[in-house]
């Protein structure tokens, strides 16, 4: 009896003894939104609509965000549209350039902001900031493992320190930094980090210079001698993603397979 009378008035100070369905089931979600709120300073994501594959690594797609901003914003009249301006800051500053769950992807740019609900925004509970639903044609980066990137060669910055550099004759003394011998560092798109370990190198056919500290491929020369080329940094490299690693909105991928591209 003590324990179901309990339950009882804690459910009527939650949401009412009439609640309908629809009211508990919006109370939970404007919940939900409010740990989310606090917990990031901002609200929930999700993608809707179809992907418009632009190719397997991007897709332009209409997503919906719950976006915060203070009440400044709309009183602010020495600023033409600042409560647009004010969203748009947010997307940028919450979204933008960094992995997403919900989207499932990183948004690079977004375009044709709508505010849902009439324009109308929400307070939720003691919270200061006013919460919108909008809606943006976002481009997005998907990388997943499976696909193939390209991306440039980049050299590490640790020096030589293995001797005289011309006891190897045969190495390409042109300029191409110094590269780990664990693994090769790769910039996809001028932006994004990728390696591939040493073990995925050597299955490709490439050798480490300890010497020159530089990864290397033979190749036949005009006179059909083998010598050591290097990936100079700034070469075009094709990979696969074997896997992609998220941390604080920030990736960086695996791949394996890798093809210099001539």
């Amino acid at each position: 009896m003590g324990s179901s009378s309990k339950k009882r008035r804690h459910s009527s100070t939650e949401g009412g003894a009439n609640e309908s369905k629809e009211e508990r089931r919006e109370r939970k979600r404007l919940k939900k939104e409010s740990k989310k709120a606090k917990k990031h300073g901002s609200g929930s994501s999700s993608s809707s609509a179809h992907d418009n594959e632009i190719t397997p690594l991007f897709s332009k797609r209409t997503i919906r965000l719950s976006v915060s901003i203070l009440p400044y914003h709309l009183g602010n009249s020495s600023v033409k549209g600042s409560k647009n301006k004010a969203v748009e800051d947010f997307i940028r500053q919450a979204y933008l350039l960094k992995y997403s769950t919900a989207l499932k992807g990183i948004l690079l740019a977004f375009s044709d902001l709508e505010f849902e609900n009439g324009g109308y925004g929400g307070i939720v509970q003691e919270l200061p900031h006013i919460h919108y639903t909008v809606t943006c044609t976002a481009l997005l980066f998907t990388p997943s493992p499976g696909l193939y990137m390209e991306g440039v060669v980049m050299s590490s910055s640790g020096k030589n320190s293995m001797g005289d550099r011309n006891s190897i004759p045969d190495i390409d003394e042109t300029d191409g930094g110094r590269h780990f011998h664990s693994h090769l560092s790769v910039i996809a798109y001028k932006y994004f980090n990728a390696s591939i370990s040493a073990k995925e190198l050597r299955k490709s056919g490439l050798e480490f210079d300890t010497y020159s500290e530089q990864w290397y491929r033979l190749r036949q020369d005009e006179e059909g001698n083998q010598v050591k080329q290097p990936l100079a940094s700034g070469t075009k490299i094709r990979f696969q993603i074997d896997q992609v690693h998220e941390y604080g909105g920030f990736v960086s991928m695996d791949g394996s397979n890798p093809l210099v591209i001539e």
